[in-house]
């Protein structure tokens, strides 16, 4: 259990509360869906910022993709090279 949950137990074993298995699986299902949580929220983060990345690349590619009747291809543009 972390810190905030053992507080908790701590306390409550200190008010006179019994030992009780179901209260103490209580809390640390209660502490492992706190991390579950905070692990969702770290993920939620990551995916906003690649979703902001990818709207920047479908802004960047939007006049670069030729549309024609064998499929969609995307134009290069800009200083292009080829060693032979």
């Amino acid at each position: 259990m972390t810190e905030g949950y053992e507080k908790v137990w701590a306390e409550m074993l200190q008010n006179g509360a019994d030992y009780d298995p179901e209260l103490t699986i209580k809390l640390m299902a209660l502490d492992r869906l706190d991390r579950i949580a905070s692990a969702l929220e770290g993920i939620e983060a990551g995916l906003q910022d690649v979703n902001a990345t990818l709207d920047n690349v479908d802004q960047n590619l939007d006049g670069c993709i030729s549309r024609g009747t064998r499929g969609d291809f995307l134009c290069v543009t800009g200083n292009v090279t080829v060693d032979n």
